[in-house]
């Protein structure tokens, strides 16, 4: 059997915004999606809870949580509040684009523990999402932990299958703890990080990125710890852009050490960018005649005594006298 839409009820129409359909309608509720509907139905204007609790069978409370999902995700916006209790004007112009004011920003909060329970009879993404976290927690998840999953899907619209994705990855770096898988899901909503196509890609480079520091450090002899930001660039260059291996890595670091006497970053980074730029690619190609990389040294005592020579002769004024 096929359906279509009865194009009779075209007649009088209401515009939503594509995003509700695009980032939304899996994410969203059924009360959600509700109140949404009412709220553009009604032009853009809610003065009283009530009004819409009771269209539809709800109670202000719910409606209030429902509403506070869409402001999160800034498909409303709270423009003013009157003085009566439970009142509110809300603002759905979606025909202008207007700058985030983040001083008006309201800050997301996590969800009680019977609005979780709530969200996960609404949401089967989410019920499995709690399963599977347990199941990769290899333990029951706490209230919190439940609460903050809740929170990062209809607060940040991650999916609950890019969440797992994230507490795969910090099971397997051993950093399965909610504080952490949060803090990766906030900064992946905020590089916009939402679909399993982009995660596995962002997690394809982290873990080669983890891979190529710990090669620097076995090969440095560092003890292993989270690298500045100025030795990730260091090394995301020596590997990706000059495609350095192991054993060039290791030359140069045996001819800084052998030149300072310490592991330095920059004179490492100075040997490699002169050994790319004469097209050496391994360790049999490197000329040995050619001088290493000079530093800034310390002035000497022969050159601090001709540097401070005089610039006349007194012979010459002898002479010329």
């Amino acid at each position: 059997m096929t359906y279509e839409i009865n194009h009779t009820c075209y007649r009088q129409v209401f515009i939503l915004p594509k995003e509700l359909v695009e980032k939304h309608l899996k994410l969203s509720g059924a009360l959600q999606l509700k109140v949404l509907l009412w709220v553009f139905y009604h032009q853009g204007v809610l003065e009283d809870l009530n009004q819409i609790a009771d269209d539809l069978g709800a109670s202000p409370s719910d409606v209030q949580d429902a509403l506070q999902y869409w402001i999160v995700n800034e498909i409303i916006k709270e423009v003013g509040q009157t003085t009566a209790t439970n009142q509110t004007t809300v603002d759905t112009s979606v025909a202008v684009s207007v700058p985030k004011d983040t001083s008006l920003k309201l800050k997301p909060q996590k969800p009680k523990h019977f609005e979780v329970a709530r969200r996960m009879k609404e949401s089967p993404e989410i019920a499995f999402l709690m399963v599977e976290s347990q199941s990769k927690f290899g333990r029951n998840l706490t209230e919190h932990e439940r609460s903050t999953l809740t929170f990062l899907v209809d607060a940040y619209g991650l999916s609950p299958a890019v969440l797992l994705m994230i507490i795969e990855y910090a099971v397997t770096i051993d950093r399965c703890n909610i504080k952490y898988i949060e803090k990766t899901a906030i900064d992946w909503s905020n590089n916009d990080i939402h679909t399993v196509e982009q995660a596995e890609e962002f997690l394809t480079k982290m873990e080669q990125s983890r891979i190529e520091w710990d090669t620097v450090c076995r090969t440095f002899g560092l003890d292993k710890r989270k690298p500045s930001k100025q030795e990730e660039i260091y090394v995301t260059r020596w590997f990706n852009d000059w495609r350095f291996g192991h054993d060039m890595l290791k030359e140069a670091y045996d001819q800084c050490v052998n030149n300072t006497g310490k592991v330095s970053f920059p004179y490492i980074n100075k040997v490699l960018d002169q050994w790319h730029s004469v097209g050496y690619k391994k360790p049999d190609d490197i000329d040995l005649s050619v001088k290493p990389v000079k530093t800034k040294a310390k002035y000497s005592a022969k050159k601090l005594s001709e540097d401070m020579a005089p610039s006349y002769s007194i012979e010459d004024i002898e002479n010329s006298l």
